[in-house]
């Protein structure tokens, strides 16, 4: 990810590009308005995952060719992807997902009481499992346990998270 400065924005807007690992000129892969993060190579070396906010829902996995294209929007998720990694055979992505906002927060944002009650806003980040096909998504884990990493296992039959 490379990131493209927009003084009249008043930030860094990040994009994919492909950089030989030898040499070679980076090529930009993506251009979305709002910028692109987590970029992950699918196991067949043909696509490449990534989180984007492209669209009313906000921010989602997308998936685009390594040779470039159109990116297609692979979920529909509640809440914030924030990071991802493919399954062994690329059939699915294991997606972390911080919880939306709740009725409450989001009444409280509405009526601009910004008060903080202490571990009351905390929302937990949990593991979905995605079908990259057809984008149906499983959340995985549940409670107030957060998930900050993954790790497939080789078989593509666990999930290791801390």
């Amino acid at each position: 990810v490379q990131t493209e400065p927009e003084p009249e924005e008043g930030r860094h807007t990040p994009h994919i590009w492909l950089v030989g690992a030898t040499r070679g000129r980076p090529v930009q892969l993506t251009n979305g308005k709002k910028g692109e993060t987590a970029p992950r190579w699918s196991p067949d070396g043909r696509s490449i995952a990534f989180i984007s906010d492209r669209g009313e829902e906000g921010p989602q996995v997308w998936v685009i060719s390594a040779l470039g294209g159109e990116a297609r929007r692979v979920t529909s998720l509640e809440g914030r992807p924030v990071g991802l990694e493919w399954a062994p055979d690329g059939k699915s992505l294991a997606v972390i997902v911080t919880a939306p906002e709740s009725a409450e927060a989001k009444k409280r944002k509405k009526e601009k009481d910004d008060a903080l009650i202490h571990e009351s806003d905390l929302r937990s980040d949990h593991l979905h499992l995605v079908d990259v096909a057809t984008g149906k998504a499983r959340q995985v884990t549940s409670g107030t346990e957060t998930v900050q990493s993954l790790s497939w296992s080789p078989s593509g039959k666990e999930v290791a998270v801390a």
